[in-house]
């Protein structure tokens, strides 16, 4: 799946702490996959950046902090339709790329009622340091949807609370009857291995 492919390199980028930002804009609405997957950006972060139509990096204003990243790709043959699947299926790609761990999971709502599975989990890098991992996974007509971040064990209720949560509650994600082009399904792909910067520490 290109957006699991995206989501495995992009992951091994956000942990080397190697991402760059660029000039704020104000009152953002990013979208994907025109219109079918929306998100609110607070005024004060870096504008979007998108990789096709399945996924986008969001830079929070704090440069220590690693960016949020939004990506969707479609439910596979034989899988559920539920939040828990979604995460499953996220935690897969993750633990792909690395040493991964769950340490928690609890229901997830949206502004709009939508239900999710906010997931925190560890990662143990190629250098050997543990950084967390934490998403919100959703699931919706026919494809998965994942919100997800990064940060040191030392700051990840900061993380979740300021960055993640707030993006994850501005989601928007079309139903049935909602005209859209079928998202692709190229080949996944092993990522690269990755450590965490000293901009990170």
């Amino acid at each position: 799946m290109k957006s699991i492919v995206c989501f495995a390199l992009l992951c091994a980028l956000l942990v080397s702490g190697l991402y760059t930002t660029g000039m704020a804009l104000a009152d953002q609405s990013a979208t994907l996959h025109q219109g079918r997957v929306t998100v609110a950006v607070p005024d004060d972060w870096q504008p979007p950046d998108s990789y096709g139509e399945d996924g986008m990096v969001l830079c929070p204003p704090d440069p220590r902090a690693w960016p949020v990243e939004v990506v969707l790709w479609p439910i596979p043959e034989g899988g559920a339709w539920t939040a828990d699947a979604a995460a499953a299926a996220h935690e897969a790609v993750i633990g792909r790329a690395y040493p991964y761990t769950r340490r928690d999971s609890s229901a997830f709502l949206t502004t709009e009622g939508k239900r999710g599975l906010q997931v925190v989990g560890e990662v143990r890098t190629t250098s050997g340091r543990t950084v967390t991992s934490m998403f919100i996974a959703f699931v919706a007509d026919e494809y998965y949807c994942a919100i997800g971040t990064f940060s040191l064990p030392d700051r990840y209720e900061r993380a979740l609370a300021d960055y993640l949560q707030p993006i994850a509650r501005s989601l928007q994600l079309a139903e049935a009857g909602h005209e859209a082009p079928p998202i692709a399904r190229p080949t996944v792909t092993d990522p690269p291995p990755a450590v965490v910067s000293s901009s990170h520490q």
